[in-house]
């Protein structure tokens, strides 16, 4: 599926292709290569303090090229994937995902409001939905203009912040 990853090791981003001498191995060679400022700047942007793990190129539906980071971010693994521009596509913890509901908007946790603040800024969202079970809050937003959804947990764990696409009619970007 990747066609690069790209690695950090020693302070220095690596490539590692598929060896042809070693396909069946599933080893990589290291080769150095350099990363568009564009994309670094929205890792460090996503990722912030965080553990940048893997960085590969990948395609998406309309086999465009994009980019996929795989982080860690407060201890929980993250996939969050670019445009070539660095615009970003979606930040997803790899959770499975219950059920919504609506919830009232004074009942949201402080701590899900700093979450989504530093996340998003200071913008008004009309009040969220929530997964019951992990009591999880749902925002449909306009960031920079482009319609967005972020989830956060009652702890203020980011569970995804992605750009919405109606391609299907759902108002959700599909997978």
């Amino acid at each position: 599926m990747a066609l690069l990853l790209i690695e950090i090791a020693a302070g220095a981003m690596v490539l590692r292709h598929p060896s042809p001498s070693r396909a069946a191995e599933q080893t990589y060679e290291p080769m150095t290569v350099q990363v568009p400022p564009e994309i670094k700047a929205a890792v460090l942007r996503e990722v912030g303090d965080g553990k940048l793990v893997g960085l590969s190129t990948d395609q998406d539906d309309d086999k465009n090229l994009i980019w996929v980071a795989h982080a860690l971010i407060n201890d929980e693994a993250y996939t969050v994937r670019f445009e070539t521009d660095g615009a970003l596509i979606d930040k997803e913890n790899d959770e499975p995902d219950p059920p919504f509901v609506p919830v009232a908007a004074a009942s949201v946790p402080a701590a899900v409001k700093q979450t989504l603040t530093r996340e998003i800024g200071n913008i008004p969202t009309e009040p969220p939905e929530r997964q019951d079970w992990q009591q999880i809050f749902e925002y449909h937003l306009k960031l920079d203009g482009q319609p967005m959804t972020v989830r956060i947990d009652q702890t203020g764990r980011l569970l995804s912040k992605e750009r919405d696409t109606d391609d299907e009619g759902s108002g959700k970007k599909s997978a």
